[in-house]
């Protein structure tokens, strides 16, 4: 089914609303136009209208390249540093599980949240970035 069709869990629904809401006020904040702010991103004003609207046909790099031109900081994180560090840590921790393990979870998700290796990762030490 095209995700256009396929309805949207509520909280990917809602964190969508959210990013589309953000952008729009963070255009809103620095006095872009619409028009203007569609050109920075490289995309119409049609699918621009389509992000502030929250619809989830429209490329998640599209909402990223818009949230990083409007200074809205993604994952919790506000600079190009910190998201290389977070990246770095998602690596060594997927890295300290055994082979099996991080072939079958890669397969599943490739976007894997470190929070969700609590189970697998009880008694290791995982260090500090």
């Amino acid at each position: 089914m095209p995700l256009a069709n396929r309805p949207l869990s509520p909280i990917a629904r809602q964190a969508l609303r959210l990013l589309g809401s953000l952008i729009e006020e963070g255009r809103l904040r620095k006095g872009w136009s619409r028009e203007m702010l569609a050109e920075r991103i490289g995309v119409g004003a049609l699918t621009l209208r389509r992000v502030i609207r929250s619809e989830p046909g429209v490329a998640i790099g599209t909402y990223f390249e818009a949230a990083a031109l409007l200074d809205i900081p993604l994952f919790g994180q506000d600079s190009t540093r910190a998201l290389d560090q977070e990246l770095a840590r998602q690596r060594e921790l997927l890295a300290l599980l055994p082979t099996r393990i991080q072939r079958r979870l890669l397969w599943r998700r490739p976007f894997l949240n470190p929070y969700c290796l609590e189970g697998y990762l009880d008694g290791v030490a995982i260090p500090d970035l």
